[in-house]
């Protein structure tokens, strides 16, 4: 191998992502190509999450096309420093809307990356922007731009963006895949939709019938609807909802405990689920059994067994937490946003729970010892293990070595024929 000055080499944004789409869309499968519908239907989320157009059009074509159009602003169409904004933040890595404050309050989209990554992942890539002083519309094929124009200078009635792509099945593993399934969309949608509780998506899945999905009790109706497809019950009446916003960190918590014994808590950032969790889960973890072990002791359910501690362990079993915040500057780990890091969303979370929950707990009453004799049981319970697995290891080691009888002592030999074990009844058996 020969390394010299013509090895180094500067690719352009289109070479690199076509190059290295994994560094951009995390890989080139199925979880890949839901990346990239992600990408393009997260834009259309933050219009309304600024407060314009509730209702976005998701069709998914046989054809293989892909197409959102929303009731949003629209994308510019006018130029800066002699560029269109529209070809600025669809074909132009690191560049877009959302690095000054004032267009956006909060926003899903961040390094100015998704949207055009997806235009180079693309065989074919059109937009259609909508604004009150005019229509333009744009055309990529594989990345290059073939037109961007304005076509109409009329003011419109109704403003929005509209993205039809369709993904290039060279780049991806199976071609197969490059039509994402019907479920996978709807999970996609639903999520959205549960986050941000005044929008309604519109999802055409081939010549089906339009499927409306919209949901008004926001992330209590998620956890709801969750334990349902567990086929399991909630151990309290109603869910526990607590909102706030601690230094302009909007903070939404929905949780309850249920009878199947498996946590969930799951956490979201500008409507972005980090799978890998973060400061908003850290700050939930941090603060929930500090509350609980308050409630605990407050209803006197460990009075007489005072050698048992609450743990974390004890409040998190069966627990189901939905933990979402919005941050007009948001702090991820990697392109793919799988983790929050921000410091001052751990605090925001703790605070809440700290001052919100014990006044749930206040209000109602029946629920919160329903809660408290659960985490107490599941203490009470897990010192009773632990003291048995103490005597277990105690009687054990009266047993091992040279103190056990000669019949229970543990075979030593490695040849096969002296390592038979015959079973027998009474005194029979051979010393």
């Amino acid at each position: 191998m020969v390394y010299t000055e013509k090895s180094v080499k500067k690719l352009s944004d289109k070479e690199a992502v076509q190059k290295r789409p994994g560094q951009f869309i995390g890989s080139v499968d199925i979880d890949g190509i839901l990346t990239c519908v992600r990408e393009i239907l997260d834009n259309s989320v933050d219009e309304f999450m600024s407060g314009y157009g509730k209702n976005i059009k998701v069709k998914i074509l046989k054809t293989g096309e892909i197409e959102v159009e929303d009731e949003g602003r629209g994308i510019p169409g006018e130029n800066n420093n002699g560029i269109s904004c529209i070809e600025l933040a669809l074909a132009n890595l690191n560049a877009g809307g959302k690095f000054e404050d004032g267009a956006y309050a909060t926003s899903g989209g961040l390094h100015g990356v998704g949207a055009s990554a997806v235009n180079f992942l693309s065989e074919s890539f059109y937009v259609c922007s909508k604004r009150n002083n005019g229509t333009w519309e744009g055309l990529w094929k594989n990345g290059k731009k073939v037109e961007l124009k304005q076509i109409s200078k009329a003011k419109n009635k109704k403003t929005g963006t509209t993205i039809k792509f369709k993904l290039n099945k060279e780049i991806f593993i199976d071609s197969e895949t490059i039509i994402p399934p019907k479920e996978n969309i709807i999970e996609l949608l639903e999520e959205r939709a549960y986050l941000n509780s005044g929008i309604i998506f519109h999802l055409k899945y081939f010549s089906e019938p339009e499927i409306k999905i919209n949901f008004p009790g926001g992330i209590s109706q998620m956890l709801e609807n969750l334990i349902k497809k567990q086929k399991a019950e909630s151990l309290i009446s109603k869910t526990i909802f607590l909102e706030s916003t601690i230094n302009d960190i909007p903070v939404s918590i929905a949780l309850l405990w249920k009878d199947t014994s498996t946590e969930n808590i799951i956490g979201f950032c500008n409507s972005i689920r980090q799978p890998f969790g973060g400061s908003h889960i850290t700050g939930f973890k941090i603060s929930l059994p500090k509350v609980i072990k308050d409630l605990v002791n407050e209803f006197n359910l460990l009075k007489k067994n005072k050698d048992i501690e609450i743990d974390s362990r004890d409040c998190f079993e069966n627990c189901m937490a939905v933990v979402s915040i919005k941050h007009s500057n948001p702090v991820y780990r990697g392109q793919a946003k799988g983790s929050l890091s921000n410091n001052d969303v751990q605090g925001a979370v703790q605070k809440i729970i700290y001052d919100l929950l014990p006044v749930w707990f206040k209000k109602n009453s029946k629920d919160a010892k329903i809660i408290a004799n659960f985490v107490a049981n599941n203490a009470y319970e897990r010192f009773l293990a632990l003291q048995a697995k103490k005597q277990i290891k105690k009687v054990g080691k009266g047993l091992s070595g040279m103190n056990k009888p000669h019949k229970l002592k543990d075979c030593s030999s490695k040849i096969i024929e002296e390592r038979e074990m015959f079973i027998c009844e009474g005194e029979c058996l051979p010393s």
